[in-house]
């Protein structure tokens, strides 16, 4: 649901229930000749922290909240879950399955009709950023980043390419698709193919209450 229908759903104070019956009609199989967009049912191959993560389901996880991952429906349709951690004290922007729990509130918002962006950031700091890519190919991933020859082969072309940035302000948890400022050893360039999760850090309950207002 974008972000204009979700602010005419509190308006007029639609239920929950109501909402995901509408979403659940919207995923049923299209007409003849009408088919879903090509890069929800790819492969998803994920670009985050400098290093490569293919079908991996979990892209960042505190203690046991994920807070970056992707599911599939019925149909195989690509969904995305987001729970975006925060020390400001404020509830922050909230995603189950592509339905927004929490909207961006107080947030610059980027989220085209396309589905291929979606970039959310608090005056803070706080940020989320996911950035889908159609590749076609293993030479059209070369191109772009290098050295993939060794690895690329294992990858089931089309896929989907995301680019994932999370920034929690006045901590040390911060990463993009290059990079990592989390501390510790880092990795760089390598490639992981399905695994349990991508950044994976223990936290404890204290902790996480700290992190989830």
């Amino acid at each position: 649901m974008c972000l204009s229908h979700v602010e005419q759903a509190q308006a007029t104070a639609v239920p929950p229930e109501r909402l995901r019956a509408l979403q659940r009609a919207s995923e049923r199989p299209p007409h003849p000749g009408r088919s879903r967009p090509a890069w929800q049912q790819r492969p998803l191959l994920v670009r985050v922290a400098g290093n490569f993560f293919y079908e991996t389901p979990v892209v960042f996880r505190l203690g046991s909240v994920t807070c970056i991952g992707f599911t599939r429906d019925e149909h195989h349709n690509l969904r995305l879950d987001l729970r975006m951690p925060t020390t400001s004290g404020q509830k922050r922007a909230r995603i189950t399955e592509s339905f927004w729990e929490v909207p961006p509130l107080g947030a610059d918002l980027a989220c085209p009709s396309s589905g291929h962006l979606i970039d959310i950031t608090y005056p803070d700091g706080d940020r989320f950023r996911a950035e889908f890519t159609d590749v076609h190919n293993g030479r059209a991933l070369q191109v772009r980043f290098g050295n993939v020859a060794r690895w690329a082969y294992r990858v089931r072309f089309p896929v989907t390419l995301v680019e994932i940035t999370m920034m929690v302000a006045n901590t040390d948890l911060s990463f993009s698709p290059e990079d990592t400022c989390m501390g510790g050893p880092t990795t760089v360039g390598c490639f992981t193919s399905h695994g349990r999760g991508a950044i994976d850090i223990p936290m404890d309950y204290d902790q996480l209450v700290g992190l989830f207002p």
